[in-house]
C-alpha cells in the first residue's frame, strides 16, 4: 500500500511540472547594455526614454523681484506684434522711430542708402579769392556746392557770396563717404574746387577765380 501511494504522489508531481512547462512565461525585451557598462536596458527604460519632456508654462516662470519692472507682455507678445508699453512716465520715443525732420531748407537725404547715413553734421565756410593782381574784389557770386557719396550727387545748394566774398553752409553730412565739391561762377566762368571728406570739424575752401 505504502508503495502504491508513493507512485501517485510521484505521478501527481510529475503532472505538475508538465503543466507548469506549458504555460507561457511572460518575457520582456531587452536590448544590449552600453558599451562600458554592465546595465541592461528594458522596455521600461525605453517607456522612460521615450515620455515626453514637460513643457514649461507661464506658471513655473520664476518670480521676478519685487519692484520689478512688468514684462509680461514682452515674453506673451506674438511675432511681429507691436511694440509694447512702455512703462508710466518714460519720455516719448515714438518719433525715434521716424526719420527725424530735418531743418527747413536742408538738403534732402532721405535717398541716401543705409550704409552712408551722416554721423552727423557740420559746417563749410567757402571763400572766393581774387587771383588777378590789381583785381577787383569777389562778391555776389553764384556759388554750388555739390555733396557727392558713392559717385552720386547726395546733397546739392545753390546760393551767392556775400558782401566779404565768403558763405558759410551749415547742416552738411559727415563721414567718409561724404565729400564736397565747390563751384563758384565768377564773369561767366565756374571755377570749381574739390574738399576732403567731411569730418566733423567745420571745413574751409578757398576757390580762386580770374578776370
Amino acid at each position: 500500500m505504502k508503495r502504491t501511494i508513493l507512485s501517485i504522489a510521484a505521478i501527481g508531481a510529475i503532472s505538475g511540472l508538465i503543466s507548469c512547462a506549458a504555460r507561457p512565461v511572460a518575457t520582456v525585451a531587452a536590448r544590449p547594455a552600453e558599451p562600458g557598462t554592465d546595465r541592461i536596458f528594458t522596455s521600461t527604460d525605453d517607456a522612460r526614454e521615450t515620455a515626453p519632456a514637460t513643457q514649461p508654462t507661464i506658471e513655473n516662470a520664476p518670480v521676478l523681484p519685487k519692484g520689478h519692472p512688468d514684462i509680461s507682455a514682452m515674453t506673451s507678445a506674438e511675432p511681429g506684434a507691436a511694440n509694447p508699453a512702455l512703462p508710466k512716465g518714460h519720455p516719448d520715443i515714438s518719433a525715434m522711430r521716424k526719420n527725424p525732420q530735418l531743418p527747413a531748407g536742408h538738403p534732402d537725404i532721405s535717398k541716401m542708402q543705409p550704409s552712408t547715413q551722416p554721423a552727423g553734421f557740420t559746417t563749410l565756410t567757402v571763400r572766393a579769392v581774387q587771383g588777378t593782381i590789381g583785381g577787383p574784389g569777389v562778391k555776389d557770386d553764384s556759388v554750388r556746392i555739390e555733396v557727392l557719396s558713392q559717385d552720386h550727387v547726395a546733397a546739392k545748394i545753390e546760393t551767392k557770396l556775400s558782401e566779404t566774398g565768403e558763405v558759410s553752409i551749415g547742416g552738411l553730412p559727415v563721414g567718409p563717404g561724404f565729400q564736397p565739391v565747390v563751384t563758384v561762377t565768377h564773369a561767366g566762368v565756374e571755377y570749381r574746387v574739390i574738399g576732403e571728406p567731411v569730418t566733423a570739424s567745420p571745413q574751409n575752401l578757398d576757390v580762386t577765380v580770374y578776370e
